[in-house]
Formats: C-alpha cells, structure tokens, sequence
C-alpha cells in the first residue's frame, strides 16, 4: 500500500502507437471502464518474467486503484486485486519481495500454475480473473483439451481485456515517471540482490488483444463440448 502516497496518475503517459505517429492520452482515458474491483492478473512464464517486463504496468494500475479509493475517503485500507500467476516454480522466497513492493500483496496473491497455456488459463478462470496481461511468447500447451467447455464460456464473458507484453506487434507504449521507474527498480534489486544490475526499463509496450482473438488462439486448450 504503500504506493499510494508515492504515485499519481499523471506519473504516466500512454502512446498508443499508430502507422501515422503516437498519440498521447491520460492514464485514466487508457481504461475507461477500470473499476477498483476488477481483479487484474500478470502472467509470467518464469518467476522473473512478469516483473522484469510488467512492473511499470503494475504500478500504473495500482495507481488507479489507490486513486478510486482515495475518491471515496482519504482513509483506507486495502489493496488492488492484483495476481502474479507463475507458470512453473513460483520461487516466492527469491521473487515475494519484488511482487510485494509493486502491491501484488498478500502472498495470496500470488499463484502457480503449471508451465502450460492451460495451467494458467485455469488459474485464471479459478480466482475470478478479468483482466489478464500475457507473455506473448507463451505458447506451450500441455497436449490435451484438459479444460472444460464451459470454461472457456465463463471467460468469454467475464474478461475485460487482454494484453500481450514481450509483443511483436505493440499497439500501446506505457512511460513512467522517474518516481515509477525508481519504484520499479527496488522490485528489481530485491530480485537479483544486487542493485542496478539489471536497469528498470522507462517505458513497456504492450499490444491490445480482442478477448475472441485470444481464446481463439488457445482453442485446443478447451474441450469441443
């Protein structure tokens, strides 16, 4: 929680990225039907993946969570329903201290799933998940339509949205603030214990994805009936 009196919304700006230029638009504008319910999920294909390559998202989401609780009351306590879903070892005495510091708090939060497509999209469907930001290189099916039909129906029509990052084909450039990047570099330090050694990046992409395009993608995952 303790973000909430570090960061504003005006600590980012988004590019959505166009043939003919970039054109900049308000954190807020970025999620118009953002509700502080919505309970968000990075996937991550290692234990390292989603922090090195999402922190700056993280905090921009959790910002606009503080920011619709702070509208409400100046005195609070809570935090954003936010998952790291770790596909394979979650390694959480070497990486909790990371996701802790960007507020994916408490350690029930975060959740391993198996290093399958399936495995995460089960993790997905079982804590309720309606936002999910995926590892687009992650691809690795388990080989069977292991997951229910009525799986992939509850999906379809409980997700809001769909985000790829370590994208070929960004569609949005997220820029942080030098209080965001700082905040992203501890996350960082706190995981390779040696500090700077990897720099926290100031700006990710990400590409949107139709929520159709990406249960699609994954069909095989599902049973036919």
């Amino acid at each position: 929680m303790h973000t909430s009196n570090v960061l504003q919304s005006s600590d980012f700006t988004i590019r959505e990225l166009q043939s003919g230029g970039r054109r900049e638009t308000a954190l807020a504008d970025f999620l118009p039907d953002y509700h502080p319910e919505d309970r968000v999920a990075i996937v991550s294909a290692d234990a390292f993946d989603g922090v090195r390559n999402t922190a700056g998202m993280l905090l921009a989401l959790t910002t606009l969570f503080y920011g619709a609780l702070r509208a409400r009351s100046e005195q609070f306590y809570d935090y954003p329903r936010h998952f790291a879903i770790v596909a394979g070892d979650l390694d959480a005495a070497r990486i909790g201290g990371a996701w802790s510091w960007l507020d994916i708090w408490p350690d029930s939060q975060w959740i391993q799933a198996a290093p399958t497509v399936d495995g995460a999209l089960d993790r997905i469907f079982r804590h309720q998940i309606n936002r999910i930001i995926w590892p687009e290189p992650f691809d690795s099916p388990s080989g069977d339509a292991c997951l229910p039909i009525h799986v992939r129906r509850l999906l379809e029509h409980r997700v809001k949205s769909v985000w790829y990052y370590r994208t070929s084909n960004s569609t949005h450039e997220l820029v942080c603030g030098e209080g965001a990047v700082a905040m992203a570099q501890t996350a960082l330090d706190r995981v390779t214990g040696n500090p700077g050694e990897i720099a926290a990046a100031p700006s990710e992409q990400f590409c949107a994805v139709g929520l159709s395009a990406f249960l699609e993608r994954f069909g095989d995952c599902f049973a036919s009936k």
